[in-house]
């Protein structure tokens, strides 16, 4: 079962990061190399979401942390659906759902480095391993 709160902990963590590099990256050119730089903090935003989720609830770590770097993202995705109408721009799905899978994997990371951090090694507690 998913904890609201642990994801929503993350999430919001996740979001801060992810969303301040995005719109910085927003207003440079881009051909610009700082546009990559920021997109990797945007997935490492992500990441770090995702591992605040995992420390909350550490017998579920992926599944949170997943779940908080896909909550961050759709609400990234929904702020950009609405400035990218207010600008005229149509909203690209393909590479939404990309971004989606993207930032639900990179919570996923995040909650596995939460996972090792607290000493368990995924096998940990599962009978047989």
């Amino acid at each position: 079962m998913v904890n609201g709160p642990a994801v929503a902990a993350g999430a919001t963590i996740g979001l801060a990061i992810a969303l301040l590099a995005a719109l910085v990256a927003r207003g440079l050119d881009d051909d610009s190399a700082l546009v990559f730089a920021l997109f990797v903090v945007v997935l490492a935003g992500f990441a770090v979401g995702g591992g605040v989720a995992a420390s909350r609830r550490p017998d579920a770590a992926l599944l949170h942390g997943a779940a908080a770097g896909a909550a961050a993202y759709l609400v990234v995705l929904v702020l950009g659906a609405a400035a990218q109408a207010v600008e005229g721009d149509g909203l690209r799905p393909l590479s939404s759902l990309v971004n989606l899978v993207l930032a639900g994997a990179m919570g996923a990371l995040g909650g596995l480095v939460a996972e090792q951090r607290a000493g368990r090694t995924g096998r940990a507690g599962r009978a047989g391993g």
